[in-house]
């Protein structure tokens, strides 16, 4: 629906950049960005592109139709809802993308700077990735790690490649941590802070006088649908009663916070099992 080159008199037609497996495989080592000495080939680049694109979907799978997203289609065929400037979502995660892998370099020079190295935990869990990576291969029906990562992330990976991209990431994560971790803020830091920005937080409804509360909630969808399915009026009243029989339920027991958390945990379907349904510093009007 997007033609492969492009359409120059159309602001939504970027062209895709989708070729065989054959293709991408016979031009894995092709370097496709720079930052400093440090080079960025296809196959790397197909790593970060879709490990964008996989941690999107696990945090906002329930909430794919809202940002007009069908999981089931090609992404080089749909105007990514979330920019404006008729990008494709192929063309928002590649751009994300080129952007981490950026900041993944960044860091890392940064440690680098700073005579950081990993620490034990961090190089434990290194040393022991090829491994852990062999082992859920084969309990996923794979005969090496290369076939997972390939499956995963880009036939022109390896298991080499990466143990690479994890490695970057977390001596990145040694100086970020620290830094983060030295950050004492002032309330006259941040109000200067927010005076220094405020124009553009007032475009999302935020303003000093605002009012901002930790919510807790519980999602409940149709059974057996997946995001973006029509649903009939069957499915939204039996829907309703699921809902309404959580909450007959929370309020024949103690009807607590604590209590509400643990039904969500039990029953939310966007939920991890441990945060309870947990949103903090919720505005008016954000949801």
């Amino acid at each position: 629906t997007i033609p492969a080159d492009g359409n120059p008199d159309d602001a939504t037609c970027k062209g895709s950049y989708t070729v065989s497996d054959e293709d991408v495989a016979a031009n894995g080592a092709t370097v496709v960005a720079t930052v400093g000495s440090q080079q960025l080939t296809n196959a790397q680049l197909q790593i970060y592109y879709w490990m964008q694109v996989q941690n999107f979907f696990s945090n906002y799978y329930y909430y794919l139709s809202y940002f007009g997203l069908d999981y089931a289609q090609p992404l080089d065929t749909q105007v990514c809802a979330v920019l404006e400037n008729g990008y494709t979502w192929q063309q928002y995660f590649l751009e994300q993308a080129l952007m981490n892998w950026h900041s993944y370099q960044a860091l890392a020079h940064m440690a680098e700077a700073n005579d950081l190295t990993l620490d034990a935990e961090r190089q434990e869990y290194l040393d022991g990735l090829a491994d852990s990576l062999q082992a859920s291969a084969q309990a996923q029906g794979y005969e090496t790690a290369d076939e997972l990562v390939k499956f995963n992330v880009g036939v022109a990976g390896d298991l080499a490649t990466y143990i690479a991209y994890e490695e970057l990431f977390l001596i990145g994560d040694v100086y970020y941590s620290q830094k983060e971790a030295a950050i004492e803020l002032t309330d006259a830091e941040i109000e200067a802070y927010f005076d220094a920005h405020a124009e553009e937080f007032a475009e999302s409804g935020i303003t000093k006088d605002g009012v901002y509360v930790d919510v807790r909630h519980i999602l409940v969808v149709p059974e057996g649908k997946n995001p973006g399915d029509t649903y009939t009026d069957e499915e939204w009243a039996s829907c309703q009663a699921d809902a309404q029989a959580i909450l007959d339920q929370w309020l024949a027991g103690d009807a607590t916070e604590d209590s509400f958390a643990a039904l969500a945990n039990e029953h939310s379907v966007d939920s991890d099992g441990t945060d309870g349904g947990l949103y903090e510093g919720v505005y008016e009007g954000q949801m």
